[in-house]
């Protein structure tokens, strides 16, 4: 489920407000690797994130969509992001042990009900999958 705030909503923007959104975590080797998702009005945030080290990059699959972001510990600012038939900017962040990289899209263009997600994480010839095992995330956009 991918709750789709009002951009209104108090809670978007506080600290907490990363604990209100779809994540889902998978730990390796002494990394965690997350997959987020959230809207606030009709933005969708794609965010792939680690805990621990890691520099490759993050591969999103959306659909019939996909695109490619770098995730380094050391980018900071904006990133262009590989993707065929559009422009998009991915955000980088980081605080403490985290490291993250946001995409914003239209929801209603990227994320209908049904829509099935998937998200890479690339390095040096290893990868996690997120979901794992094959499956996939099917969306299903909550209002709150």
């Amino acid at each position: 489920m991918v709750p789709q705030f009002k951009i209104d909503d108090p809670l978007v923007g506080t600290a907490g407000f990363v604990t209100r959104t779809t994540r889902i975590h998978r730990p390796v080797g002494g990394t965690t690797f997350t997959l987020m998702a959230f809207a606030v009005g009709d933005v969708l945030t794609l965010g792939a994130m680690v805990e621990g080290p890691f520099d490759g990059t993050a591969h999103w699959t959306v659909g019939q969509r996909t695109f490619s972001v770098p995730v380094r510990r050391s980018n900071r600012g904006t990133t262009d992001v590989a993707v065929s038939g559009q422009t998009l900017v991915g955000q980088h962040g980081g605080f403490n042990a985290f490291d993250w990289v946001n995409v914003e899209v239209p929801i209603d263009e990227w994320l209908p009900n049904g829509t099935r997600v998937r998200l890479e994480f690339e390095a040096e010839g290893a990868s996690v999958v997120l979901p794992e095992d094959g499956r996939w995330f099917v969306s299903e956009v909550a209002p709150r």
